[in-house]
């Protein structure tokens, strides 16, 4: 990092992942992309005592088959990502492939760079209920409020 730009490590990564006050206290809803009848995405704001500067962003592409939900970090950008989808893979810094659904976890060594695959168990792209319990798991987020998938799911 260079200017002055906070530093971010291993130890702060794992200190927000642990920190369970982190909450969402909204109704999640999925909205239509305007330039796209087939892209939902939705926002949503992430509280915790310590202030950590969060948001979860979704996004769905409906022809595609695919979903993705993502922690961000304010000055970091993606922490934890899950990507959902058969027709999905992403290649690794390590030049290693990983096919379907995957989960990408903040590591010193390579930012959000690298994914792991979630295996034969993988939650399916078409079920986003499954996939946000999941991932809200996964990011140590409570949720209090409604989660509406996207319109037709």
């Amino acid at each position: 990092m260079s200017g002055d730009a906070p530093f971010f490590g291993q130890a702060q990564f794992q200190e927000i992942i642990a920190d369970e006050s982190k909450q969402i206290v909204e109704e999640v809803s999925w909205v239509r992309d305007p330039g796209r009848e087939d892209i939902y995405r939705f926002r949503a704001a992430v509280r915790s005592r310590a202030g950590w500067p969060l948001r979860v962003i979704g996004w769905c592409n409906t022809t595609a088959r695919k979903l993705s939900l993502v922690l961000v970090h304010g000055q970091v950008g993606r922490i934890v990502g899950l990507d959902i989808g058969s027709a999905i893979s992403h290649a690794n810094p390590d030049e290693s492939i990983v096919s379907g659904a995957h989960l990408h976890l903040w590591a010193e060594e390579y930012g959000d760079g690298r994914a792991e695959a979630l295996g034969t168990a993988a939650i399916d792209w078409s079920r986003p209920e499954e996939a946000w319990a999941y991932f809200c798991a996964i990011a140590g987020i409570t949720h209090h409020g409604r989660f509406i998938g996207p319109p037709g799911m």
